[in-house]
């Protein structure tokens, strides 16, 4: 009796080992911005010890929302930020659109292969709390959980106003190929346009009343416009498709 027992054992404890082959660098990541931040995240790496390919799938299991009501008539309101979702494969610039989606791990992991969720606070302070689940497609046991945990804390600076505040109409948006900027009046305005990791992609100087930035070069996702005046920081944000 004491051998079958021990061979049991034996036998179970790799097949408990097995049950998860891969996983993220943090369970859970916590970050803290001041509201004036218009995006922050913090990335999060996978590893894979499986010596294989592995098909995962994703799945967002809860976001809880908790907002300082202050300055929105006293409402208790969901959906305040906007948040983007990134896998190794996609990128989801309207995370709150999606709550699951596939993607192949490589055997070799690179740079590129984290889970993100970056959120845009919309001047908003408060805090999100997400949750999810990833696991293997077709060996549900290979699973693992991750939570973010990203807070908005009160302005320590003065707050980014908008573009349209410098008599600057931007559009159309979503945009292909040409982002036109239309002046009520001419000026110089020294543009930049940063991508969602907060990237400079396209520094240019607009003098005209009329002009374009060719955006064609630019993959599919949320981009952001920003432009300083008088030690004043003006953004705005669009999409290419």
């Amino acid at each position: 009796m004491k051998k079958l027992s021990f061979s049991f054992f034996i036998i179970l404890f790799p097949l408990l080992g097995m049950a998860q082959n891969f996983g993220l660098e943090h369970d859970t990541i916590f970050s803290s911005k001041s509201v004036d931040f218009f995006t922050f995240y913090l990335p999060n790496d996978f590893y894979n010890d499986s010596g294989q390919d592995l098909q995962l799938r994703w799945v967002k299991e809860a976001v809880i929302e908790n907002y300082e009501v202050g300055g929105h008539g006293g409402q208790n309101n969901t959906g305040l930020w906007d948040y983007s979702i990134q896998d190794p494969q996609n990128f989801y610039t309207d995370g709150a659109a999606v709550d699951s989606a596939d993607f192949v791990l490589q055997s070799e992991v690179n740079t590129l292969d984290k889970f993100i969720v970056q959120v845009y606070p919309n001047d908003v302070i408060g805090n999100v709390f997400f949750s999810f689940s990833i696991y293997e497609i077709g060996n549900p046991d290979n699973i693992i959980q991750v939570h973010f945990d990203y807070t908005a804390t009160a302005s320590t600076s003065s707050s980014s106003f908008p573009i349209s505040d410098l008599g600057i109409n931007v559009f159309p948006n979503p945009v292909s190929d040409a982002l036109q900027f239309e002046m009520n009046q001419e000026q110089i305005i020294d543009i930049s346009i940063y991508n969602h990791l907060g990237h400079s992609l396209i520094e240019q100087r607009l003098s005209t009343k009329n002009d374009v930035i060719d955006c064609s070069g630019l993959t599919n996702g949320m981009y952001f416009i920003q432009t300083i005046q008088d030690k004043k920081v003006y953004i705005q944000s669009f999409i290419k498709q």
